[in-house]
């Protein structure tokens, strides 16, 4: 059993534009967005033999708290008239849970086959991934 913390920021910067045409040409000027995270948890895995295979099942469990603006917006405006809108994006879940499982299968001294779910799972958002994998070292 490992316990972790872990603390991330993420800035993404776009440079602003302006777009040729006669009615629906765009401008936009430069945009920055800003958000940290943080993250509370603990893993688990150990490796025992079955059937005479080496199988590793592993488990991740945390809690991810992001601060700061958590909805992408952008600003643009046609270049014709002037007239602006605001684009938003999907909203960042504040508070979520981060789960992983898996299993790796030792298939000889230097190969293993993996297969592992992942999920982010939040009041309103879920994201849900499944992830195989094979390691061959040479």
């Amino acid at each position: 059993m490992e316990p972790f913390l872990g603390l991330a920021y993420v800035h993404a910067g776009t440079g602003g534009f302006n777009e040729s045409g006669a009615i629906a040409g765009l401008t936009a000027g430069t945009n920055q967005q800003d958000i940290g995270y943080s993250m509370l948890g603990t893993r688990v895995g150990t490796t025992v033999p079955f059937a005479g295979v080496l199988t590793t099942p592993h488990a991740s469990l945390a809690w991810q708290y992001a601060f700061g603006g958590t909805t992408p917006e952008q600003t643009y405006a046609f270049a014709s008239t002037g007239i602006g809108f605001e684009i938003a994006g999907v909203p960042l879940a504040r508070n979520s849970a981060l789960i992983e499982a898996g299993l790796d299968i030792g298939l000889a001294p230097d190969a293993t086959l993996g297969l592992s779910y992942a999920g982010q799972l939040a009041g309103t958002l879920q994201d849900n991934g499944v992830r195989s994998r094979f390691n061959w070292t040479f």
